[in-house]
């Protein structure tokens, strides 16, 4: 019974998702429905705060997350709102390091958020990315599909003195985990990772 409950749920939540894609709609119809899959990310973006939610979002089913991150990957128009209740949802939902991370990984979230920020981006989107980019590297798993992103340490250089704590916080730590191996220091020192930290160091010193 708890598993047909379950599966019931995530499908309502699946068609809620995708009513507005759905075609066949006059305009009025195609505005409500786009109001009510706003207003239902916002909801699964309050519920993703806390761990009894995320725990219930994951076990409504795995098509779920995937369309999840299916938005989250195919929107062009990455300043609407629910598109940023998405990105958070599934930031969110990747401190679940089991279930969310493996299915992030497969889906090349790594590489999407790398591309992402390389291409500048600032404020919210910035911030849960970089925390996005975090959570996918705590995992053996995530280390080694970001050392594979060429991109990725030059990108998350860029961003080692941005003035946003929180972003700053994200990308250090993140740099910190990628460096642990000889190959991605070498990358680092390549991109001049080791030069912009040391300046940075001395910033600091003066400043205090």
């Amino acid at each position: 019974f708890g598993f047909r409950r379950r599966h019931r749920q995530g499908s309502l939540l699946e068609q809620l998702l995708g009513i507005a894609s759905a075609g066949d709609r006059t305009n009025g119809e195609a505005y409500w429905l786009l109001h009510i899959r706003e207003y239902t990310l916002r909801l699964l973006n309050a519920m993703a705060s806390y761990a009894c939610g995320r725990t219930y979002i994951l076990e409504a089913g795995g098509p779920l997350l995937l369309q999840l991150v299916q938005l989250l990957k195919g929107t062009q128009d990455t300043s609407s709102g629910w598109w940023c209740n998405v990105l958070a949802i599934v930031q969110k939902l990747s401190l679940n390091r089991y279930t969310a991370q493996r299915t992030m990984l497969e889906q090349g979230l790594l590489q999407w958020g790398c591309e992402l920020l390389g291409k500048g981006t600032s404020g919210y989107i910035l911030e849960y990315t970089t925390a996005l980019l975090l959570n996918l590297c705590t995992a053996p798993e995530g280390r080694r599909a970001l050392k594979d992103v060429p991109q990725a340490l030059e990108v998350l250089s860029a961003l080692v003195g941005h003035p946003h704590p929180q972003v700053r916080t994200f990308t250090n730590a993140t740099i910190y985990v990628l460096c642990g191996t000889n190959s991605m220091r070498a990358t680092a020192r390549d991109v001049g990772l080791v030069n912009k930290l040391k300046a940075l160091k001395t910033t600091d010193a003066d400043e205090a």
